[in-house]
Protein backbone atom coordinates (compact mmCIF):
# COMPACT_ATOMS: atom_id res chain seq x y z
CA UNK A 1 0.00 0.00 0.00
CA UNK A 2 1.18 3.66 -1.15
CA UNK A 3 2.53 5.40 1.98
CA UNK A 4 0.64 8.71 1.18
CA UNK A 5 -2.79 6.44 1.74
CA UNK A 6 -2.07 5.56 5.26
CA UNK A 7 -4.33 8.32 7.52
CA UNK A 8 -2.84 8.87 10.69
CA UNK A 9 -5.49 9.11 13.25
CA UNK A 10 -6.13 13.25 12.99
CA UNK A 11 -6.61 12.99 9.30
CA UNK A 12 -10.03 11.15 9.44
CA UNK A 13 -13.29 10.86 11.12
CA UNK A 14 -15.59 8.14 11.36
CA UNK A 15 -19.53 10.20 10.79
CA UNK A 16 -22.81 8.86 11.70
CA UNK A 17 -24.76 11.39 9.90
CA UNK A 18 -24.52 11.56 6.04
CA UNK A 19 -24.16 13.91 3.40
CA UNK A 20 -25.31 13.10 -0.33
CA UNK A 21 -22.07 13.34 -1.14
CA UNK A 22 -20.74 10.42 0.45
CA UNK A 23 -23.57 8.29 -0.74
CA UNK A 24 -22.88 9.52 -4.32
CA UNK A 25 -19.25 8.39 -3.15
CA UNK A 26 -20.16 5.25 -1.72
CA UNK A 27 -21.96 3.97 -5.19
CA UNK A 28 -19.20 5.23 -7.40
CA UNK A 29 -17.03 2.69 -5.04
CA UNK A 30 -19.75 0.23 -5.74
CA UNK A 31 -20.30 0.44 -9.61
CA UNK A 32 -16.39 0.26 -9.56
CA UNK A 33 -16.57 -2.99 -8.09
CA UNK A 34 -18.84 -4.05 -10.36
CA UNK A 35 -21.46 -4.97 -7.17
CA UNK A 36 -24.56 -5.97 -8.84
CA UNK A 37 -26.34 -6.56 -5.71
CA UNK A 38 -26.50 -2.84 -5.17
CA UNK A 39 -29.04 -1.86 -7.85
CA UNK A 40 -30.11 1.77 -8.66
CA UNK A 41 -33.69 1.07 -6.61
CA UNK A 42 -31.43 0.51 -3.33
CA UNK A 43 -28.92 3.13 -3.74
CA UNK A 44 -31.79 5.68 -3.99
CA UNK A 45 -33.96 4.60 -0.92
CA UNK A 46 -31.37 3.87 1.66
CA UNK A 47 -29.97 7.27 2.17
CA UNK A 48 -34.16 8.15 3.15
CA UNK A 49 -34.71 5.20 5.20
CA UNK A 50 -35.34 6.13 8.73
CA UNK A 51 -34.11 2.71 9.75
CA UNK A 52 -31.21 3.17 8.47
CA UNK A 53 -27.60 3.78 10.23
CA UNK A 54 -24.86 4.88 8.02
CA UNK A 55 -21.19 5.02 9.27
CA UNK A 56 -18.52 6.74 6.72
CA UNK A 57 -15.14 7.11 7.28
CA UNK A 58 -14.14 10.28 6.04
CA UNK A 59 -10.42 11.99 4.63
CA UNK A 60 -11.04 15.26 6.44
CA UNK A 61 -9.18 17.43 4.33
CA UNK A 62 -11.19 17.05 1.07
CA UNK A 63 -14.42 14.96 2.20
CA UNK A 64 -12.82 12.26 0.43
CA UNK A 65 -15.12 9.06 1.89
CA UNK A 66 -12.26 5.94 2.41
CA UNK A 67 -15.40 3.22 3.54
CA UNK A 68 -18.77 2.54 4.73
CA UNK A 69 -20.65 0.32 6.41
CA UNK A 70 -24.87 0.77 6.58
CA UNK A 71 -26.60 -0.88 9.21
CA UNK A 72 -30.41 -1.57 8.10
CA UNK A 73 -32.76 -2.69 10.77
CA UNK A 74 -36.14 -4.33 10.29
CA UNK A 75 -38.73 -5.51 12.35
CA UNK A 76 -37.15 -8.86 12.70
CA UNK A 77 -33.21 -8.18 12.47
CA UNK A 78 -30.23 -5.88 11.95
CA UNK A 79 -28.57 -6.71 8.49
CA UNK A 80 -25.13 -5.34 7.85
CA UNK A 81 -25.48 -4.53 4.36
CA UNK A 82 -22.33 -2.94 3.39
CA UNK A 83 -18.93 -3.41 4.47
CA UNK A 84 -16.09 -1.78 2.07
CA UNK A 85 -13.00 0.33 2.25
CA UNK A 86 -11.62 1.87 -1.49
CA UNK A 87 -8.60 0.19 -2.53
CA UNK A 88 -5.29 1.54 -1.28
CA UNK A 89 -6.70 1.64 2.10
CA UNK A 90 -7.18 -2.05 3.31
CA UNK A 91 -5.18 -3.88 5.53
CA UNK A 92 -4.69 -0.41 7.07
CA UNK A 93 -6.56 -0.79 10.30
CA UNK A 94 -9.51 1.35 9.11
CA UNK A 95 -11.78 -1.28 8.87
CA UNK A 96 -11.11 -2.92 12.32
CA UNK A 97 -11.72 1.29 13.46
CA UNK A 98 -15.39 0.92 11.09
CA UNK A 99 -16.26 -2.61 13.16
CA UNK A 100 -15.61 -1.06 16.29
CA UNK A 101 -17.61 1.66 16.02
CA UNK A 102 -20.17 -0.55 14.26
CA UNK A 103 -20.21 -2.09 17.20
CA UNK A 104 -20.95 0.62 19.52
CA UNK A 105 -23.90 1.44 16.95
CA UNK A 106 -25.52 -1.59 18.23
CA UNK A 107 -27.43 0.01 21.34
CA UNK A 108 -30.08 -1.98 23.63
CA UNK A 109 -32.86 -1.68 21.11
CA UNK A 110 -30.52 -3.17 17.83
CA UNK A 111 -28.87 -5.74 20.43
CA UNK A 112 -32.23 -7.32 21.04
CA UNK A 113 -32.48 -8.54 17.65
CA UNK A 114 -30.79 -11.24 15.52
CA UNK A 115 -26.94 -9.76 13.53
CA UNK A 116 -27.19 -10.60 10.20
CA UNK A 117 -24.30 -10.48 7.91
CA UNK A 118 -22.95 -11.82 4.36
CA UNK A 119 -19.74 -12.69 3.79
CA UNK A 120 -18.09 -11.29 0.34
CA UNK A 121 -15.66 -13.89 -1.76
CA UNK A 122 -12.94 -10.83 -1.25
CA UNK A 123 -12.97 -11.55 3.02
CA UNK A 124 -12.83 -15.28 3.06
CA UNK A 125 -9.78 -15.80 3.69
CA UNK A 126 -9.52 -12.93 6.39
CA UNK A 127 -12.87 -14.69 7.73
CA UNK A 128 -10.81 -17.72 7.77
CA UNK A 129 -8.34 -16.27 10.36
CA UNK A 130 -10.14 -16.10 13.46
CA UNK A 131 -13.32 -18.08 14.70
CA UNK A 132 -16.22 -16.91 13.74
CA UNK A 133 -19.32 -17.78 15.85
CA UNK A 134 -21.97 -17.80 13.14
CA UNK A 135 -25.27 -19.82 12.25
CA UNK A 136 -24.91 -20.48 8.54
CA UNK A 137 -27.95 -19.72 6.92
CA UNK A 138 -27.48 -20.16 3.17
CA UNK A 139 -24.83 -19.11 0.10
CA UNK A 140 -25.88 -16.65 -2.57
CA UNK A 141 -24.89 -17.27 -6.61
CA UNK A 142 -25.19 -15.02 -9.40
CA UNK A 143 -25.91 -15.78 -13.12
CA UNK A 144 -25.06 -13.61 -16.04
CA UNK A 145 -26.64 -12.89 -19.07
CA UNK A 146 -24.86 -11.16 -21.82
CA UNK A 147 -28.00 -10.85 -23.99
CA UNK A 148 -31.41 -10.99 -24.11
CA UNK A 149 -31.62 -13.65 -25.94
CA UNK A 150 -29.32 -15.86 -23.37
CA UNK A 151 -31.35 -14.95 -20.57
CA UNK A 152 -34.25 -16.33 -22.69
CA UNK A 153 -32.93 -19.23 -23.45
CA UNK A 154 -32.24 -20.35 -19.98
CA UNK A 155 -35.34 -19.70 -18.87
CA UNK A 156 -37.79 -21.63 -21.45
CA UNK A 157 -41.20 -21.60 -21.47
CA UNK A 158 -43.69 -24.28 -22.53
CA UNK A 159 -47.61 -22.87 -23.98
CA UNK A 160 -49.14 -19.71 -24.05
CA UNK A 161 -49.28 -17.98 -20.56
CA UNK A 162 -53.06 -18.48 -19.31
CA UNK A 163 -52.86 -15.61 -16.83
CA UNK A 164 -52.98 -12.00 -17.14
CA UNK A 165 -49.52 -9.79 -16.53
CA UNK A 166 -49.72 -6.31 -14.78
CA UNK A 167 -47.15 -3.71 -14.18
CA UNK A 168 -47.13 -3.07 -10.52
CA UNK A 169 -47.55 0.56 -11.65
CA UNK A 170 -50.71 -0.54 -13.03
CA UNK A 171 -52.67 -2.26 -10.33
CA UNK A 172 -55.81 -0.57 -8.97
CA UNK A 173 -55.82 -0.21 -4.92
CA UNK A 174 -57.53 -3.84 -4.40
CA UNK A 175 -54.81 -5.33 -6.72
CA UNK A 176 -51.79 -4.12 -5.06
CA UNK A 177 -53.08 -4.38 -1.27
CA UNK A 178 -53.26 -7.90 -2.75
CA UNK A 179 -49.74 -7.84 -4.39
CA UNK A 180 -48.27 -6.71 -0.80
CA UNK A 181 -50.44 -10.01 0.98
CA UNK A 182 -48.22 -12.08 -1.62
CA UNK A 183 -45.32 -10.53 -0.82
CA UNK A 184 -46.23 -10.87 3.11
CA UNK A 185 -46.85 -14.69 2.15
CA UNK A 186 -43.32 -15.01 0.77
CA UNK A 187 -41.17 -13.19 2.51
CA UNK A 188 -43.05 -13.43 6.17
CA UNK A 189 -42.45 -10.11 7.42
CA UNK A 190 -44.56 -7.03 5.97
CA UNK A 191 -42.41 -4.91 3.54
CA UNK A 192 -45.70 -2.66 2.52
CA UNK A 193 -43.19 0.78 2.89
CA UNK A 194 -40.67 -0.69 1.23
CA UNK A 195 -42.51 -1.77 -1.54
CA UNK A 196 -44.33 1.20 -2.06
CA UNK A 197 -41.10 3.29 -2.29
CA UNK A 198 -39.30 0.96 -4.60
CA UNK A 199 -42.03 0.29 -7.15
CA UNK A 200 -42.72 4.00 -7.63
CA UNK A 201 -39.53 4.53 -8.83
CA UNK A 202 -39.42 5.20 -12.36
CA UNK A 203 -36.56 2.57 -13.54
CA UNK A 204 -37.37 -0.23 -11.32
CA UNK A 205 -40.48 -2.35 -12.94
CA UNK A 206 -42.62 -5.45 -11.35
CA UNK A 207 -44.85 -7.78 -13.14
CA UNK A 208 -47.55 -9.31 -11.44
CA UNK A 209 -49.34 -12.52 -12.10
CA UNK A 210 -52.87 -13.35 -11.93
CA UNK A 211 -55.49 -16.17 -12.48
CA UNK A 212 -58.76 -15.76 -13.78
CA UNK A 213 -60.16 -15.26 -10.09
CA UNK A 214 -57.92 -12.60 -9.60
CA UNK A 215 -55.55 -14.66 -7.29
CA UNK A 216 -51.43 -14.15 -7.86
CA UNK A 217 -49.68 -16.60 -8.99
CA UNK A 218 -46.57 -14.74 -9.24
CA UNK A 219 -44.35 -12.06 -8.94
CA UNK A 220 -40.97 -10.88 -10.71
CA UNK A 221 -39.22 -7.71 -10.61
CA UNK A 222 -36.47 -6.09 -12.95
CA UNK A 223 -33.85 -2.58 -11.95
CA UNK A 224 -30.98 -1.42 -13.07
CA UNK A 225 -27.82 -2.26 -11.08
CA UNK A 226 -24.52 -0.34 -10.09
CA UNK A 227 -22.55 -2.96 -12.02
CA UNK A 228 -22.84 -1.20 -15.29
CA UNK A 229 -24.29 1.59 -17.70
CA UNK A 230 -26.73 -1.60 -19.28
CA UNK A 231 -27.19 -4.47 -16.74
CA UNK A 232 -30.39 -5.22 -15.26
CA UNK A 233 -31.03 -7.31 -12.24
CA UNK A 234 -33.70 -9.81 -12.29
CA UNK A 235 -34.73 -9.90 -8.58
CA UNK A 236 -37.36 -11.29 -7.25
CA UNK A 237 -38.63 -14.09 -8.94
CA UNK A 238 -41.72 -16.00 -7.09
CA UNK A 239 -43.92 -18.53 -8.98
CA UNK A 240 -45.15 -21.76 -8.30
CA UNK A 241 -43.60 -23.80 -10.43
CA UNK A 242 -40.63 -23.26 -12.80
CA UNK A 243 -42.63 -22.39 -16.17
CA UNK A 244 -44.40 -19.86 -14.43
CA UNK A 245 -41.02 -18.45 -13.36
CA UNK A 246 -39.88 -17.97 -17.08
CA UNK A 247 -42.97 -16.76 -18.20
CA UNK A 248 -42.37 -13.53 -15.65
CA UNK A 249 -38.74 -13.66 -16.54
CA UNK A 250 -40.06 -13.32 -20.05
CA UNK A 251 -42.49 -10.55 -19.59
CA UNK A 252 -39.58 -8.83 -18.10
CA UNK A 253 -36.70 -8.92 -20.27
CA UNK A 254 -38.86 -8.08 -22.93
CA UNK A 255 -39.85 -4.63 -21.74
CA UNK A 256 -36.27 -3.45 -21.24
CA UNK A 257 -36.14 -1.15 -24.60
CA UNK A 258 -32.37 -1.61 -24.96
CA UNK A 259 -30.84 -3.73 -27.75
CA UNK A 260 -27.40 -4.07 -25.50
CA UNK A 261 -28.93 -4.96 -22.38
CA UNK A 262 -27.10 -7.16 -20.24
CA UNK A 263 -28.67 -9.00 -17.09
CA UNK A 264 -27.87 -10.81 -13.67
CA UNK A 265 -30.13 -12.70 -11.04
CA UNK A 266 -28.80 -13.35 -7.59
CA UNK A 267 -30.03 -16.65 -6.33
CA UNK A 268 -30.18 -18.18 -3.04
CA UNK A 269 -29.42 -22.04 -2.31
CA UNK A 270 -32.36 -23.79 0.00
CA UNK A 271 -34.98 -22.33 -2.27
CA UNK A 272 -37.22 -23.02 -5.29
CA UNK A 273 -33.87 -21.23 -6.99
CA UNK A 274 -32.02 -24.92 -6.32
CA UNK A 275 -33.20 -25.87 -9.80
CA UNK A 276 -31.89 -22.61 -11.56
CA UNK A 277 -28.54 -23.25 -9.92
CA UNK A 278 -28.73 -26.71 -11.14
CA UNK A 279 -29.68 -25.71 -14.81
CA UNK A 280 -26.82 -23.63 -14.76
CA UNK A 281 -24.32 -26.38 -13.91
CA UNK A 282 -25.90 -28.53 -16.48
CA UNK A 283 -24.77 -26.18 -19.35
CA UNK A 284 -21.75 -25.04 -17.61
CA UNK A 285 -22.95 -21.99 -16.87
CA UNK A 286 -21.14 -19.91 -14.66
CA UNK A 287 -21.78 -19.52 -11.01
CA UNK A 288 -20.76 -16.61 -9.21
CA UNK A 289 -20.65 -16.97 -5.31
CA UNK A 290 -21.99 -13.25 -4.06
CA UNK A 291 -21.64 -14.35 -0.39
CA UNK A 292 -22.33 -16.48 2.63
CA UNK A 293 -24.99 -15.60 4.58
CA UNK A 294 -24.93 -16.41 8.34
CA UNK A 295 -26.31 -15.28 11.87
CA UNK A 296 -23.93 -14.27 14.49
CA UNK A 297 -24.65 -16.19 17.58
CA UNK A 298 -22.55 -13.66 19.94
CA UNK A 299 -25.05 -11.28 20.74
CA UNK A 300 -27.58 -14.64 21.92
CA UNK A 301 -30.15 -13.43 18.90
CA UNK A 302 -30.27 -16.47 16.30
CA UNK A 303 -32.78 -15.20 13.23
CA UNK A 304 -35.09 -17.17 11.67
CA UNK A 305 -36.07 -17.64 8.32
CA UNK A 306 -39.61 -17.01 7.84
CA UNK A 307 -39.56 -16.96 4.34
CA UNK A 308 -41.55 -19.50 1.74
CA UNK A 309 -38.34 -20.52 0.12
CA UNK A 310 -40.46 -23.19 -1.92
CA UNK A 311 -42.03 -20.35 -4.09
CA UNK A 312 -38.55 -18.29 -4.17
CA UNK A 313 -36.92 -19.05 -7.30
CA UNK A 314 -34.81 -15.63 -6.94
CA UNK A 315 -34.85 -13.55 -3.88
CA UNK A 316 -35.56 -9.63 -3.98
CA UNK A 317 -32.14 -9.23 -2.72
CA UNK A 318 -32.79 -5.64 -2.20
CA UNK A 319 -30.68 -4.94 1.35
CA UNK A 320 -32.84 -1.96 2.09
CA UNK A 321 -35.14 -4.35 3.39
CA UNK A 322 -33.58 -8.21 4.07
CA UNK A 323 -34.23 -10.24 2.05
CA UNK A 324 -36.80 -12.18 0.70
Amino acid sequence: MALEQVLQPNEYEIRVKDDCNLWDQLAEIQKKNGWTTQDLGTTSLLREMDTVTSLFIVRKKDNFLVGATVLIETEESVYANVYVLRDGYRASGLGMKLIIRFQQQLGPSLACKPLIARGAPAMMDKYKEEPFNGVHLYEMFYIKFQSKKEILDFFPIEGVCSYALLSVRNLNPKQFNAFIEYDKMITGVNREKFLRNYYSLAFVEGIVMFDLKGTIRGVAGSVPTNGGDYMYKINPVYAENSNDAAHLVHALVNQIPFDAAEFVTHIRTQSAGDCLLKRARDVNKPLGLVGVLCSATNLDQIYTDRSNSSLIFAPTNSPAHFDG
